[in-house]
């Protein structure tokens, strides 16, 4: 490579990048086709329509081509138009005379008719869907997330493909599953334990005239999506040696833990059987950092059968991201339509990989690592709540955490995903710590309606009295983890009910 070749390189690799909408229309003002560029640049054509479509973002030395590729081009629209503007004006009877034959400066094609129009939409199927919906129903936000909500599954299904073109990985949409992922049987010993549903509570009594913080963690699914993920089939490997660069379940003997007073176990609530459970990948890892130098707060756990496939963390990272710039832009425009079509974007996502269907993508062995992982999130949020020197109260799902003490000193507060919001604050008392009532019992407690708030894409209640799940059709029926099946595991509603 000469000198001035490597000097092009460098620079390109250092020269930002224009907005999509900016990337097409140099393009098409020098009548320059997608394949030719794709095929200079060294990638397909349909991925480069996904870069002009900010469908997907440049990467590595085709991003470095493609970025010098459109600073040329600029300069060489610049130059056209300004040689047509300096051009000698000729004398009015003179002016319908024909011109030099110069290249024609080609114009962007009008849309296409009966497709919704709105600035700013270009390459944004979020806002472009909310713009759509939004204009079908009149403006009328109630009737525009009820559609939003409908179509969200296919929405997300077809944005993660997207995404995911010119990915670097190859992924199996459809895998033969391991036994235990076709039968699960959370509750059972040697069950599957895919989310591990944290629901704990201090047994010690905490400071009686300190206010307890319920707080509440933003979009713990979506905060997920960046694990470890498997790209292929499920395969036996060998549990005695754990690959980093591997994700599966594995079956093991969950360690002794010794911390239940202060700290829920990583387990969540295990079955009275001793006997092997099966676990997922983000909750192994979990385990094996408790049992590290770092934390000594275990035994590592004994691995008696693994299924593994390489994995990657950055698979739904992509997807991640859009939605993640959806909401937070939501947030600041208090767009509540955008907000509820974000949120049933990823929790429709995350079920639809456990659904059987025609659906293209079936990876049930993903879901249950997303659940693992925001169980795994949440814990971790505990752990340093309680180094930090506040008394964790109590633990509920992925997205409840109680504390007593300056909790602002530790986390900051706001509806980003990194934040925590209040969700309200209480005082404990005497018959508060350490009570649980037994499940079964009927709770006539008159603040559980007040506590009632979303769970994890479904609905929750919590007891004020006595900490318990309370049935949320009923409301008085206290539950026990095992009351809940995996498949109702967010409606929280009790035998009689359902």
């Amino acid at each position: 490579m000469s000198s001035y070749s490597a000097i092009d390189a460098l620079l390109a690799a250092h020269t930002p990048l224009p907005l999509p909408v900016e990337r097409s229309r140099v393009r098409r003002s020098l009548g320059i086709s997608v394949e030719e560029v794709a095929q200079v640049v060294g990638v397909s054509p349909e991925v480069l329509h996904a870069w002009e479509e900010g469908l997907a973002v440049p990467e590595g030395h085709p991003r470095d081509a493609y970025a010098y590729f459109l600073h040329r081009a600029h300069i060489v629209v610049d130059y056209c138009a300004r040689a047509v503007g300096k051009r000698d004006p000729a004398p009015a009877p003179a002016a319908a005379a024909a011109p030099r034959h110069t290249r024609p400066v080609r114009e962007i094609p009008a849309p296409r008719r009966g497709r919704a129009q709105h600035a700013g939409t270009a390459g944004d199927p979020i806002r472009e869907a909310v713009v759509a919906e939004t204009a079908a129903h009149a403006g009328d936000p109630h009737g525009a997330i009820e559609a939003l909500t409908a179509r969200a599954v296919p929405d997300a299904v077809r944005m993660f493909e997207t995404l995911r073109v010119g990915g670097r990985y190859d992924i199996v949409r459809r895998p033969a599953l391991p036994e235990i992922l076709r039968t699960p049987a959370p509750t059972a010993p040697g069950g599957f334990l895919g989310g591990p549903r944290l629901d704990w509570q201090r047994s010690g009594t905490g400071e009686q005239d300190d206010l307890v913080a319920a707080l509440g963690i933003n979009a713990p699914w979506l905060s997920a999506f960046k694990t470890h993920l498997p790209l292929g089939q499920l395969q036996a490997a060998d549990p005695q040696r754990h690959d980093r660069h591997r994700a599966g379940i594995h079956l093991v003997t969950p360690p002794l833990w010794e911390h239940g007073g202060y700290l829920p176990h990583p387990l969540g609530p295990l079955p009275a059987s001793t006997e092997p459970v099966w676990i997922t990948e983000p909750t192994l890892r979990l385990l094996l950092r408790l049992s590290g130098p770092r934390y000594w707060l275990c035994a590592p756990p004994v691995v008696h059968e693994s299924w593994t496939a390489p994995s990657t963390e950055g698979l739904l990272e992509k997807f991640r991201i859009a939605l993640r710039d959806a909401r937070s832009r939501a947030l600041g425009e208090d767009d509540t339509v955008t907000l509820a079509y974000v949120k049933a974007l990823y929790t429709g996502f995350v079920r639809a990989l456990g659904e059987v269907s025609e659906r293209a993508l079936h990876r049930p062995d993903w879901m249950h690592l997303i659940h693992a992982q925001a169980f795994a999130n949440v814990w971790s949020k505990a752990y340093r709540a309680h180094t930090e020197g506040l008394v964790v109260m109590k633990v509920n799902g992925s997205d409840e955490l109680h504390l007593q003490g300056d909790w602002r000193q530790v986390f900051e507060e706001g509806r980003d995903l990194s934040q925590l919001r209040l969700r309200g604050t209480y005082k404990i008392t005497a018959d508060d710590c350490g009570s649980t009532s037994a499940p079964g019992a009927q709770c006539s407690d008159p603040y559980a309606e007040k506590r009632r708030y979303e769970y994890a894409g479904g609905r929750y209640v919590g007891c004020r009295s006595c900490g318990g799940d309370l049935c949320t059709s009923c409301r008085m029926t206290h539950l026990a983890p095992a009351d809940v099946p995996v498949q109702h595991n967010d409606d929280n509603v009790c035998g009689a009910c359902r």
